[in-house]
């Protein structure tokens, strides 16, 4: 009988060892795929980070041209070359009461 109980529990610890080796191999592919997850994150961090300095650049240029499109005299040079426009007289001013 000891050469079966020896068996016994010499197959208790092979199983032992190889749920072991399970739970550590299971460990590293889930500790492999937060990294994965992780590097995948900081790209696209990255990305969005660029897009955002980009879009920054971009509405700042764009604020700039919007102020100087509005700008009074601008837009009297526009409408005397563009639209044959001058200045009202004063007999062209209709004042409302």
């Amino acid at each position: 009988m000891t050469g079966s109980a020896d068996k016994a529990q010499a197959q208790r610890r092979l199983l032992m060892w190889i749920l072991i080796l399970l739970v550590l191999m299971g460990e590293m592919f889930a500790y492999t795929w937060c990294r994965v997850q992780w590097t995948r994150a900081s790209y696209n961090l990255e990305q969005a980070r660029r897009t955002w300095r980009q879009l920054s650049r971009t509405e700042q240029r764009l604020q700039t041209e919007l102020a100087s499109l509005r700008m009074p005299q601008r837009i009297e040079a526009e409408a005397a070359t563009r639209l044959g426009m001058g200045r009202a007289t004063p007999d062209q001013v209709v004042r409302l009461p």
